[in-house]
């Protein structure tokens, strides 16, 4: 896989005025091996794209790990920016789409946006990371407007290649872990 275009999402929630640094040691030496690496951190476009009470709802929801009274409010929100967002994505034109799920925080938001990668039939690889893909995790997600509705304890990164959301996923330290899997050597 030598000279790939990877769009590297960082899918919310993480704090915005403390972002995960994976992506920026994935850039240095994804680019060290020729790869094309572009970061998309999707958290960051979702804060400043938003109104304050959408960015709010949002948040709590993503770290709300039982369904509540702001699920109806949150799907129209989420169908529409997450939408806009996949057209970011795709209009970028990647070989491969990487996402970090950085905290358990994160799972939902990944969740639902592999569902919406897979509904569009997107024919695109795409491999998680993260610290979060090996904790157990327990989610009920329903949305309406998703079709989705999850609800189990199980590793995280399991699930999503069970459900073929995934095409992949790697453990370990990126910088090391994610450039082998690049040269095919997973």
């Amino acid at each position: 896989m030598t000279g790939k275009k990877i769009a590297f999402i960082v899918v919310p929630c993480q704090e915005v005025e403390r972002p995960p640094c994976a992506s920026a040691v994935l850039y240095s030496t994804t680019k060290q091996d020729g790869h094309d690496l572009i970061i998309m951190d999707m958290n960051l476009w979702l804060y400043k794209s938003l109104d304050g009470e959408s960015w709010r709802t949002l948040d709590y929801y993503w770290k709300t790990s039982h369904i509540n009274d702001e699920t109806d409010k949150v799907a129209p929100i989420i169908d529409k920016w997450f939408s806009r967002y996949i057209k970011l994505i795709l209009a970028k034109k990647p070989d491969l789409i990487g996402i970090t799920v950085f905290t358990k925080w994160s799972t939902r938001a990944t969740i639902i946006l592999l569902n919406m990668f897979k509904k569009m039939k997107i024919d695109i690889p795409i491999i998680v990371g993260g610290s979060g893909l090996t904790t157990p995790f327990r989610v009920n997600l329903t949305s309406t407007s998703q079709s989705v509705k999850v609800e189990l304890e199980s590793d995280f990164a399991e699930y999503l290649l069970s459900n073929d959301l995934i095409t992949d996923y790697i453990i370990g330290d990126a910088e090391i872990s994610f450039n082998e899997y690049l040269k095919g050597n997973f």
